[in-house]
């Protein structure tokens, strides 16, 4: 349906007479005419009895005025959004994460969104990756940040990989293995461990770091996803936690919380971690805002492991 019909029906609705409705519209009186004729046509009844003092609304022009009213101002407001999308100004951005990129990045992202895109409206969902993956195979997700060790097929996927982040094991300050240098991954064994789930290629990669005691499925007593609880539980008792440095980086540099210094056979698996989204669909600059931060988020936070010696 052509909307400048219904503009040419609005003024003739306002104006009354032809003459006077086609100047508004700064058309001719015959363009205009032809125009009614053809949305009628359109809708397949009469709108306006032409009278010789002018045109008065038949009953069914009448009763369409409110919803053709409506319909233009819909239209209008479409356009409004689509050029606020345009600048930046006004979307909506669906974003899943992982738990351990998520506790990276949540809260800086959320704080940057709010400060310098107030209008973006922002729905941020953690789910594992099995999930984060297949929602956005079925469009629930315009981007998901994930673990790239998960992406075995990039088929049909705009894959970035992020700087990588590093981690080792982490306790509060008076712990008795606080002080301690070049531990074996054994000595821990003593002591409760608490880590988010790990894909296998995480696994095998501490195990060719740190030896088969290192491989969760041993070592983790506690799987939890929320790195709240593993930061309250390194904070309140003996437990060593497993998390990147950049997720409890306040309570390193407030010295609450130290890194154990733990022998080695390689270096420490680094957090690897990919921003994806469904290959050739067209961004949008509030999109490319979230997703330029994400980058700035990991960049920034991508810094060397302490606490790690090599025998």
């Amino acid at each position: 349906m052509d909307l400048r019909r219904l503009e040419h029906f609005l003024a003739l609705c306002e104006h009354g007479t032809f003459h006077r409705a086609a100047e508004a519209v700064h058309l001719s009186q015959s363009a205009l005419s032809r125009s009614i004729q053809g949305l009628e046509e359109d809708l397949e009844v009469p709108l306006f009895d032409r009278l010789t003092q002018g045109t008065v609304l038949t009953p069914a022009g009448r009763q369409l005025l409110p919803a053709i009213r409506k319909l233009l101002a819909d239209a209008r407001d479409l356009r409004r959004q689509a050029g606020l999308c345009r600048l930046g100004d006004l979307a909506e951005i669906r974003l899943g994460t992982s738990p351990t990129p998520g506790a990276v990045l949540m809260r800086p992202l959320m704080l940057e969104v709010t400060r310098f895109r107030p209008g973006l409206r922002m729905h941020a969902r953690i789910d594992s990756n099995e999930d984060l993956l297949g929602g956005l195979q079925e469009e629930r997700f315009d981007l998901v940040v994930l673990d790239a060790t998960f992406l075995e097929s990039p088929e049909g996927l705009d894959i970035e990989q992020l700087h990588p982040q590093a981690g080792g094991f982490l306790v509060r300050q008076g712990h008795p293995l606080a002080q301690r240098r070049d531990l074996d991954v054994e000595e821990i064994h003593g002591f409760p461990v608490a880590a988010v789930s790990s894909t296998a290629a995480f696994a095998r990669r501490l195990v060719e770091a740190l030896g088969p005691g290192a491989h969760p499925a041993r070592l983790v007593t506690h799987f939890c996803d929320s790195y709240q609880v593993q930061r309250d539980l390194a904070l309140r008792t003996d437990t060593v936690i497993l998390s990147l440095y950049s997720i409890v980086q306040e309570e390193i540099d407030a010295g609450t919380i130290v890194p154990l210094h733990i022998r080695t056979r390689s270096a420490m698996p680094m957090g690897l971690y990919a921003m994806v989204r469904l290959a050739d669909r067209t961004s949008s600059p509030s999109l490319d805002f979230v997703r330029e931060r994400i980058r700035r988020v990991f960049a920034g936070e991508g810094s060397p492991a302490p606490g790690a010696s090599r025998p």
